[in-house]
């Protein structure tokens, strides 16, 4: 169902059964369908009895700087950390330790990023084909240009650019067909950098799907809602 409210346009499913004391925020990539009409999305979250909350934004990069294309006065991060939690609070009044955050391809960097940047406030996330590399689309992606002024400036505003090495999401996974002509090297880059870090995660870069994103995207949905659900429970356990 399209929500309009105060804090902007969201997407948002409700499984048939009880819903557990959690949520989970998800942000798709560009031009993804919403929640609703993702079948292995809905399966997925039913089973599981997960409610979801998408942001209904198209064309915009999940960044920490103020973007003209983006539909609120304030940078796209600083709108998810409060608006958008402020909609899933007040709708299912769950905090943000109780939101896991899920995302593929431009959504699935922005899912890493933020849980990067506020680990505290998001311990849980799950990425499908993340955006990682974003500067490597520089010259060919008009809205990164709007917002950098070159791509250079925009591997600065990498995920892999900002993890704390003492500070990080304790549940965390993300993973990349080997074929993806995209995204899997920058996904083969955060492995390493988090391996050599010392930080636990958990990934999958070898499963392939022929390299077509959406039929990787919809064999790997279960096991991203799976990893979800189980690091919601994990952190609601020890609350």
């Amino acid at each position: 169902m399209r929500i309009e409210s105060d804090f902007g346009s969201f997407d948002c499913f409700e499984p048939s059964a009880p819903a557990a004391p959690y949520a989970v925020l998800h942000l798709r990539d560009r031009l993804d369908a919403s929640p609703a009409d993702n079948p292995s999305l809905t399966s997925a979250l039913e089973e599981r009895s997960l409610r979801v909350c998408s942001p209904a934004i198209e064309s915009c990069w999940w960044v920490n700087l103020e973007c003209t294309r983006f539909a609120h006065a304030v940078a796209p991060f600083a709108w998810l950390r409060s608006a958008a939690v402020e909609q899933v609070t007040q709708m299912w009044g769950v905090a943000a330790r109780q939101i896991g955050l899920l995302g593929t391809g431009i959504g699935g960097h922005g899912a890493l990023h933020l849980a990067y940047r506020h680990p505290r406030e998001f311990p849980v996330v799950a990425a499908i084909a993340p955006a990682v590399d974003i500067h490597s689309h520089y010259d060919r992606d008009a809205i990164l240009q709007d917002v950098f002024p070159n791509a250079e400036a925009a591997r600065q505003e990498t995920a892999t650019l900002h993890i704390h090495p003492l500070n990080w999401p304790p549940h965390q996974w993300f993973a990349c067909d080997p074929l993806d002509p995209d995204w899997y090297e920058g996904c083969e880059r955060l492995a390493s950098k988090l391996s050599s870090i010392g930080i636990f995660f958990e990934s999958d870069l070898t499963t392939s799907a022929g390299g077509r994103r959406d039929d990787y995207e919809r064999m790997m949905l279960p096991k991203a809602v799976e990893f979800v659900a189980n690091g919601l429970q994990k952190v609601s356990a020890a609350s």
